[in-house]
């Protein structure tokens, strides 16, 4: 639904492979006796520039960029930009594209034509027509919730429960939350942390990230699910815009062109990342947000640049269950999305961790040739004594020998010893959860300035909106 309903950095979503847009038409000059002003409403009033980049977004190859033009277009208001709104929501060749069309139509409060969404299989998009307020054809509607909430799959199934929720017809909603009620109660460890961020979104219950969390809510509602309100009201095109603006529709026309030049090249970023997760026991109280930002930022990646690969360290302590847990480095961004969700935070209680053992373990990967190569290590307690200055040294030479970079998160905004000096050594820097998104931006070339960083901010928080 709208931001108001979704948390910023709850990341996760769908693989997009690049396809040429079926709406890469010259963007139209309006009507020219628009008047001009500081932030013009109507195409023809604003500056060339804005035009060129529109047009070259809009015929981009890869959805992200159509998906920036979606976004952007939310700043106007004429048919010319409305029409190409409409040809992305009903045409373009990627789900995320035509979503992110759906949400800006509403946004500018454009009310349905009689022929959109007429041909729309594809149940993400049919879950955002419905939630931005718009409307599906009744069969095609009954038949899709019938089939998704049958599925062998729990994804799937949620899926149904979602589009249902989003009608406004009762017995849907009963069959939505049958449909969460049963998945609460099968799905696994792994499946819990996967779908949680959309179950938080139908049920309205924020802070539950783990199958453990949300069986524990389950029992405290005495088995009752009551589905939050996720679809916009009706829409009436004499009304202002039901929501806010993004950050991106906000933008002037040249730092526009700067984040514009930017997301043209994150399809050409070949990326392999590691992280290094602290999984003892003093990480309990934050471990499952940990979990959930590590497997969103995986889909972000994975979805937004060309052939990613991933890895992870779990790691604890000498005479724990382990001391370190490699899986290696893997194009199937699915298979460390699980390993993170398996992993549990428990035994230790000792103030010191095998950090030299988990960055050694990291650095050992086979990475590839001509890769941006990356570790993110994540913990709470500092090495074992003795060890600080070799993790230091081993960030520096893995730096300078092997131009593997290494960020360093905090998650419990405690200063750890050795920690900032590690992602000194290793040309990153330390980090909080809450700006944990910026080392995204960074990998992806991203400079930090306010105007950017909202911007990118922004960008994902409509990926995750519609995701959800």
């Amino acid at each position: 639904m709208m931001r108001r309903l979704l948390p910023l950095l709850a990341l996760a979503l769908a693989q997009a492979l690049a396809a040429p847009a079926a709406t890469a038409t010259a963007l139209g000059h309006g009507d020219p006796a628009a008047g001009a002003d500081a932030e013009p409403r109507r195409l023809a009033d604003a500056p060339e520039l804005e035009r060129q980049i529109l047009n070259e977004l809009l015929g981009a190859e890869h959805w992200s960029a159509r998906f920036l033009a979606a976004i952007r277009l939310e700043r106007f208001d004429c048919d010319p930009t409305e029409n190409h709104l409409a040809g992305l929501a009903n045409r373009d060749t990627e789900w995320q594209v035509r979503a992110a069309a759906i949400r800006s139509l509403a946004l500018r409060a454009v009310p349905q034509e009689e022929d959109w969404f007429n041909d729309e299989s594809e149940p993400r998009v049919m879950r955002a027509v419905l939630r931005y307020g718009y409307e599906l054809d009744s069969d095609r509607l009954e038949r899709a919730v019938r089939l998704l909430t049958r599925s062998d799959r729990l994804d799937e199934r949620l899926l149904g429960a979602e589009i249902a929720g989003a009608s406004e017809r009762a017995p849907l909603h009963e069959t939505a939350e049958e449909t969460v009620r049963s998945i609460i109660l099968r799905m696994n460890r792994v499946q819990g942390g996967l779908l949680g961020p959309r179950l938080s979104v139908m049920t309205g219950e924020r802070g539950l990230f783990s199958r453990h969390d949300w069986m524990r809510w389950f029992r405290r509602a005495n088995r009752t699910i009551t589905l939050a309100e996720t679809r916009m009201a009706p829409l009436n095109p004499h009304a202002s815009p039901p929501g806010e603006r993004s950050a991106i529709a906000e933008l002037d026309t040249e730092t526009f062109a700067r984040l514009e030049s930017y997301v043209q090249l994150w399809p050409d970023r070949r990326l392999d990342v590691v992280f290094a997760l602290d999984c003892s026991g003093s990480m309990r109280s934050i471990f499952s947000r940990t979990q959930s930002i590590m497997s969103d930022s995986i889909q972000f990646l994975n979805d937004l640049t060309d052939d990613p690969r991933f890895g992870l360290v779990a790691f604890r302590d000498i005479g724990e269950e382990f001391e370190t847990r490699p899986s290696d480095l893997t194009r199937d961004h699915d298979v460390i999305r699980r390993q993170t969700w398996l992993q549990e935070a428990v035994d230790g209680g000792r103030s010191s961790e095998a950090v030299l053992r988990a960055l050694h373990d990291c650095y050992a990967m086979p990475w590839r040739e001509g890769a941006e190569r990356l570790v993110i290590l994540i913990g709470d307690g500092p090495p074992h004594p003795g060890e600080g200055r070799q993790c230091v040294r081993l960030a520096e030479r893995a730096l300078r020998d092997a131009g593997i970079r290494t960020q360093v998160v905090e998650p419990i905004n405690a200063p750890v010893r050795y920690f900032d000096q590690i992602a000194e050594a290793g040309g990153g820097r330390l980090w909080t959860l809450d700006d944990y998104i910026f080392i995204l931006a960074e990998q992806l070339g991203m400079p930090r300035s306010e105007r950017l960083d909202r911007s990118f901010a922004d960008f994902i928080g409509v990926y995750t909106e519609l995701l959800r």
